[in-house]
């Protein structure tokens, strides 16, 4: 998997997005890569008597949001050169462009080629900002491109450790290992972690991954944890606070497991309850 040097930041403008746009110039900047900044205007409907109308305003539209962006960049990259805290300020590209914004947002994706998508994960304050965390877990489910939602409160901090939530299925062994390489530019250690809602009293199939990657002397920062408790979003949370994990890494490869394990469960329980933000490895 090569290294990720294209991130696509979706924007609505909102508190929650601003506040991901901080981390993902930070994370940008650690990583040496660019950012495709995206804002979506959705066009307005055209009401067959005055069609141009509709497109003038929806061009209006376009203009305003662009010199937003423009403004949005130069703001938020004063504010953190400030800190002192960017070695270098990373290439920003704002683009405006037209449509639906969870459709369009995985078609540009997949037409720029991006290695990443940032986007915030909630923000709930207003209806703009509603609507907005229903498009990120929209992308979380459609897209083909890794996925990382930033929680609203959330702040960047150095990489160094990373969790990856492990469901025990044998699609796992091949995420764990493009964790690895996603995380590999930061030197970061992983822990792969099995959380046991019953108390079975026998060895499980994360002692069958741990033997695998043993034989690989080069994954020697990866360890697994099997935990056991009922409520698989407080003990990820737990075991997050303990070991300062910086980002929690979950594999959502379609819709029923998406609807299982996120939309109903432990991805969209464990926003509500971190400040860590969320990896999702989606299958190409």
């Amino acid at each position: 998997m090569k290294n990720i040097q294209k991130i696509l930041f979706p924007t609505d403008f909102s508190e929650a997005a601003q506040n991901a746009l901080r981390y993902a110039i930070h994370l940008a900047d650690e990583l040496d890569a660019s950012i495709h900044l995206l804002h979506i205007v959705y066009p307005q409907a055209e009401p067959l008597d005055f069609p141009a109308l509709a497109t003038e305003a929806t061009q209006q539209q376009v203009g305003a949001a662009e010199m937003i962006l423009k403004r949005t960049v130069e703001e938020t990259l004063a504010q953190i050169q400030v800190t002192g805290k960017l070695k270098n300020s990373p290439v920003i590209l704002p683009d405006v462009e037209i449509g639906t914004p969870t459709n369009l947002i995985t078609r540009i994706a997949e037409r720029e080629e991006v290695d990443l998508i940032v986007m915030g994960a909630k923000g709930e304050h207003s209806m703009i900002e509603k609507a907005f965390g229903r498009v990120s877990l929209g992308v979380v489910k459609n897209a083909n491109t890794p996925v990382l939602l930033i929680p609203e409160n959330a702040t960047f901090t150095p990489i160094k450790n990373v969790a990856y939530a492990s469901n025990l299925l044998e699609t796992d062994v091949y995420y764990i290992w493009q964790t690895l390489q996603m995380m590999e530019p930061f030197d970061a250690a992983l822990r792969v972690i099995h959380v046991e809602t019953e108390d079975i009293g026998k060895p499980t199939a994360l002692d069958d991954f741990q033997a695998l990657f043993a034989e690989h002397p080069k994954y020697k920062k990866l360890s697994f944890h099997e935990l056991n408790g009922e409520e698989v979003d407080v003990v990820l949370s737990g075991f997050m606070e303990a070991w300062e994990i910086n980002i929690m890494a979950l594999y959502a490869p379609n819709y029923g497991f998406f609807e299982s394990i996120f939309h109903r469960s432990l991805g969209k329980k464990l926003l509500k309850i971190t400040e860590v933000p969320l990896l999702f490895l989606k299958k190409k």
